[in-house]
């Protein structure tokens, strides 16, 4: 199953929130989207206090990811987005199905008006909610953008029995459409991304009454046969090898992702190296100072001006590297402000737009740069590679790249 498949990875504990007693009631029930956001909260505070990253990477198949989307909700004020690290879904009705459109019409037909409580099935709640755009649905919040979400969505193609001529491409798992599996998700950074399985199915192998049992199970009690579906039509998701493959995928480049950020904190602050600095911000911009000298050349010839290059940089982390990139370069005077009218650097020294570079820990206090493109040359020369931060400016005559 997928949850056996990522309970395998590394570093990884799963486990399941069962909501089959009230899967006919709406995601606010107090069993449902409530009651995962206290769990969610909990994983992630113990996480947390056993020195993990305090997130949750959560995976919701149908009606489970809009409980997700429920649960993300600020609680009490507090932010449920600060335990949240990656969602994945799978079949979710993002914008509603139609075949809960159909389901309610037979029910309204069949069930009568005052149900009891044990007349599961002719409970409505949740199957009014996943109607196509009902009120409920629309006006469920989307995950926020800053949480990376997997779209998985099934693709049944149906065939004619005979020669296998494709008939027509259903644009669905049968149950939910591919637009509205696919909603909600966001860009490939950090996990997030879409996917989406196909396949075929032959016609006369497709039993209506049953499909219709597809989301939460709502009218399971109506199926008379058992029918014979494709594996990626809406109940086979979960067990289709392609999904599993998306999902764990999915959570191993967050998990990578997530490895990155943490050592990128490690770098940001300010590091200097022989009257240059560098300075690397949290929001991966920053900046790289260098002391350029006299202003030179100058109109006035017996100027003391001096002028530092200012070069505009965007950082990539790894858990073990960063690679830097120079947006922008422009120049100033030492105190500030422009360099004198005339000036003009010279454009064959110093940083360039475009150039690019590595920076690594070598020791605790201490960066070494390495070269990359137009400049690699300079890893041979006697430039010094280094920059040391507060304390290794302090320590230097320990540290010898700071000396």
């Amino acid at each position: 199953s997928t949850l056996h498949a990522i309970d395998s990875l590394f570093n990884v504990y799963a486990e399941t929130f069962d909501y089959e007693t009230t899967n006919k009631s709406w995601v606010d029930n107090l069993n449902n989207g409530p009651r995962l956001a206290e769990r969610i909260a909990c994983i992630a505070a113990s996480s947390r206090q056993n020195g993990g990253p305090g997130k949750v990477a959560l995976v919701g198949h149908s009606m489970g990811g809009l409980l997700i989307r429920y649960a993300a909700q600020p609680v009490d004020g507090r932010k449920m987005t600060d335990d949240i690290g990656l969602v994945a879904t799978i079949g979710t009705p993002n914008t509603g199905s139609g075949w809960a459109n159909a389901v309610e019409s037979v029910l309204q037909k069949t069930c009568p008006t005052d149900k009891t409580e044990d007349n599961s099935v002719c409970e409505r709640d949740a199957l009014n909610g996943l109607r196509i755009h009902s009120p409920q649905i629309d006006e469920l919040p989307q995950l926020p953008s800053t949480i990376p979400v997997m779209a998985i969505a099934g693709d049944v193609t149906v065939t004619y029995s005979v020669f296998r001529v494709p008939l027509r491409d259903t644009d669905s798992d049968l149950v939910v459409t591919k637009p509205s599996a696919l909603k909600g998700a966001t860009s490939t950074q950090s996990g997030g991304g879409e996917e989406v399985v196909a396949c075929e199915t032959n016609i006369e192998s497709i039993d209506p009454v049953a499909i219709g049992t597809g989301i939460g199970q709502t009218a399971g009690k109506l199926a008379f046969k058992q029918p014979i579906l494709p594996s990626c039509w809406h109940n086979g998701l979960p067990s289709n090898q392609e999904v599993k493959l998306a999902v764990t995928s999915t959570i191993e480049k967050y998990q990578r992702a997530l490895a990155a950020n943490q050592a990128f904190e490690r770098y940001v602050g300010t590091w200097t190296v022989h009257g240059s600095k560098l300075i690397i911000k949290a929001d991966r911009t920053g900046t790289q100072t260098s002391n350029l000298g006299r202003c030179f050349p100058h109109p006035d010839a017996d100027s003391k001006e001096m002028c530092n290059q200012v070069a505009r940089l965007k950082f990539a982390a790894t858990p073990t590297a960063l690679t830097v990139t120079v947006t922008s370069v422009t120049y100033e005077q030492w105190g500030g402000g422009a360099p004198p009218e005339g000036y003009k650097p010279d454009n064959n020294s110093g940083l360039r737009a475009g150039d690019a570079f590595k920076l690594a820990f070598q020791g605790e206090h201490v960066l070494r740069t390495t070269w990359l493109g137009r400049n690699s040359h300079l890893n041979e020369a006697s430039t010094n590679l280094f920059w040391c931060n507060a304390y290794g400016i302090e320590h230097s005559g320990s540290i010898r790249e700071c000396a």
